[in-house]
């Protein structure tokens, strides 16, 4: 145990040597928190995507498209009178998205005909990936409607009654445009929102985020070991090969388990974030999240062959990760198809823990099936990536 604690202190050690290691730790972090915080915040805290849409064809379908998106939370439609305007504000900086819905676009979805939708993103605002998703769910749903009101009226017909497939979708719309932005959920007899603010989010996001990448990286550190030769040396000495590994493993987990400490200590300070009512699910969250993030850049160093490959790979893994998992933006914003897929992602189980928190005050039992899960994908990656070290060292 001595020898297991020296290795991962001296490691440790010689990585906060260098300064630069000050500011991917905790600098950036810190820094990116604070400004998505208020880069996504409303006036009232909560996380907004603003869109800007334009409505050339002024429809009960195009109308129905806008109600879509004003009913997900988070999506803030700017409504722009003509394309000009639209192209202005967005050049601007309004809104990642602009949205031009063209004349036409209700007959010819009721005709089952194609309709292209024009639309405009800046790919450098991570938030246009979501608007674009919440975008295609609510075309999605323009052109079932369309199917579906005209599937209503033809069945009218049949039994000699008038229903204009107009009609059919105007109530569809109102009824769309009249349910609430949030849905709010009671516990414990206090009304709690279903999806965090902005500050929340923020928080939650980047710690998962910096954490993974600290976590992963224990891959480039193994690889690098073994190219300078230091990695040979130590196993020629008496101590055996898996304390020298699990030493080096443990010190990138120890790191990332402060790093993730001291970014929930400034989310407290800083943004005023409230971190639950039990420290102990918060530290049962924390400390499998770094299992599995270590146990995933064990398995990583035993896919690429260099330590700086290691290192590209591993920041794009955590940021790929990170965002598909709801890391970025609230995944309550995108389809439930989406969502229902990215609970394959370990990413999306963290962020769940962290709504459970959050909002609902979860306790260490409550969060036993999140905290089970990735301790799941952690034992998974972690003896894949044991069994293929020991397949390499043959």
């Amino acid at each position: 145990m001595r020898k297991l604690l020296v290795i991962a202190w001296t490691d440790a050690r010689i990585e906060f040597s260098e300064r630069s290691t000050l500011l991917y730790f905790f600098i950036l972090p810190m820094i990116f928190m604070v400004v998505l915080s208020f880069a996504f915040s409303t006036g009232d805290g909560q996380v907004t995507f603003p869109l800007l849409l334009v409505d050339e064809d002024r429809s009960s379908l195009s109308a129905l498209v806008r109600a879509h998106l004003e009913q997900r939370g988070g999506v803030q439609v700017l409504l722009v009178p003509d394309r000009v305007q639209g192209e202005q504000r967005f050049e601007q900086g309004n809104a990642p998205m602009l949205v031009v819905i063209p004349a036409g676009f209700g007959e010819r979805l009721r005709a089952g005909e194609t309709v292209e939708v024009g639309v405009r993103v800046d790919e450098r605002d991570n938030r246009a990936i979501a608007l674009r998703q919440a975008l295609q769910a609510a075309l999605a749903v323009a052109q079932q409607s369309a199917r579906i009101a005209q599937a209503g009226a033809d069945f009218a017909r049949d039994f000699g009654a008038s229903l204009d497939e107009r009609d059919i979708l105007a109530e569809i719309g109102q009824r769309l445009a009249d349910a609430p932005l949030r849905v709010h959920t009671t516990v414990a007899g206090r009304a709690t929102p279903d999806m965090l603010n902005a500050s929340q989010q923020s928080a939650a996001g980047q710690l998962v985020t910096w954490g993974l990448i600290t976590f992963l990286t224990a891959s480039s550190v193994l690889l690098y070991e073994q190219e300078a030769g230091t990695l040979a040396r130590l196993f020629a000495t008496p101590t055996s090969r898996a304390l020298v590994l699990g030493g080096k493993v443990l010190s990138r987990f120890l790191m990332g388990v402060i790093q993730m400490a001291i970014l929930v200590l400034f989310g407290w300070l800083a943004l005023g974030v409230d971190w639950g009512r039990s420290p102990l699910a918060l530290a049962a969250v924390l400390m499998a999240f770094g299992f599995m993030g270590v146990s995933v850049g064990v398995a990583l160093a035993t896919v690429v062959r260099t330590a700086q490959a290691a290192s590209a790979l591993s920041t794009f893994l955590s940021m790929v990760l990170a965002a598909l998992g709801g890391a970025w933006w609230p995944l309550e914003i995108t389809p439930e198809m989406y969502q229902r897929a990215a609970q394959v992602l370990p990413t999306a189980w963290a962020m769940r823990a962290f709504e459970a928190i959050f909002l609902r005050g979860a306790g260490l039992l409550d969060v036993l099936p999140e905290v089970g899960g990735l301790l799941a994908f952690g034992v998974v990656f972690l003896a894949l990536g044991v069994w293929r070290l020991r397949a390499l060292s043959d």
